[in-house]
């Protein structure tokens, strides 16, 4: 006899739980402050630029510029990248900037950019949503940003990731970067006919601005805050500038049980998402091409279009 959907419910809640309870992912870190930008390079930081890390701390910023949608590092991650690029991409008037931002005052693309932004959502649950994957997120920068296109590479190994993410730190350019996250409650569910209960590891997108290879070396974040909770911040120490050691980094960078899960449905007739926002109705074999690319370690990079 078939065995209930509830039961099977319970049953894959109840495995999680145990998995869960035996793993903790916060990990150390340290807050940087404006003040001291000017001062990394003389504790061995290669980075984007002191004065490029200012700018884009201090941009002009829409917030609450997605009320329909909860998952939008990526969103939030490629806004603050495009920024420190050259030429700077920007959502508002440079030459003019205005003194403050706010819902509908058609003073910059920000909202265009939220309504735009691709979400992945399960089609039993679609009021649910789980971000964007790789491949879709380099097609969305690619798309949004004038001067630059987005690609995604990704790696089978921490090593590789990590010497070409200095690389295009070496040459001025921010990398986005896809990390595992401490999730508040259980992974997101997508039951489907196929395969039955799945569950995606939820995952997050930061910038990765400038490392150290001094001891056993460190990375310079942007973060919007989503790694609260993964990063055990006190209440005065909240930034979205951190420092966490290699270590720390290659730790939350392996996604490889995400990749691995994907990887269940490439042969499904009938992917049980969609992408919510895509631009065009071929949702479907953008999800596969996500899923057929996606690997331990993901990186986007950003490279001229001229």
């Amino acid at each position: 006899m078939k065995e209930p959907n509830f039961m099977r419910l319970l049953s894959a809640l109840f495995c999680l739980l145990l998995a869960s309870c035996g793993m903790e992912l916060s990990i150390p870190h340290k807050p940087v402050s404006d003040t001291d930008i000017d001062s990394l390079s003389s504790r061995g930081f290669v980075h984007v630029g002191a004065d490029n890390i200012k700018e884009m701390q201090e941009m002009k910023r829409l917030s609450g510029m997605c009320k329909t949608k909860q998952n939008t590092c990526g969103l939030a991650a490629g806004i603050s990248a495009g920024f420190m690029l050259s030429p700077r991409e920007a959502f508002y008037d440079l030459k003019n900037p205005p003194a403050y931002l706010y819902p509908g005052d058609k003073n910059s693309d920000y909202e265009k950019l939220a309504n735009e932004y691709p979400i992945m959502r399960s089609k039993r649950f679609p009021e649910a949503d789980v971000g964007a994957l790789p491949n879709t997120l380099a097609a969305f920068w690619s798309k949004q940003f004038k001067y630059h296109k987005a690609e995604h590479i990704g790696f089978d190994d921490f090593s590789s990731l990590s010497e070409k993410a200095k690389l295009e730190i070496k040459q001025g350019r921010p990398v986005l970067i896809q990390v595992r996250i401490t999730p508040n409650g259980l992974p997101v569910f997508m039951p489907d006919d196929q395969l039955g209960i799945r569950a995606f590891s939820n995952a997050h997108w930061i910038v990765l601005l400038g490392y150290s290879e001094a001891g056993k070396g460190e990375w310079l974040v942007r973060d919007n805050y989503g790694l609260d909770g993964t990063v055990t911040y006190k209440a005065q120490e909240l930034s979205p500038l951190i420092r966490i050691s290699n270590a720390s980094l290659k730790r939350i960078a392996d996604t490889v049980s995400l990749a691995d899960d994907l990887k269940t449905y490439l042969t499904d007739p009938d992917l049980p998402i969609f992408l919510d926002d895509w631009h065009d109705d071929n949702h479907q074999d953008q999800l596969r091409k996500d899923f057929e690319t996606m690997r331990a370690f993901n990186l986007l990079v950003f490279t001229s279009k001229i």
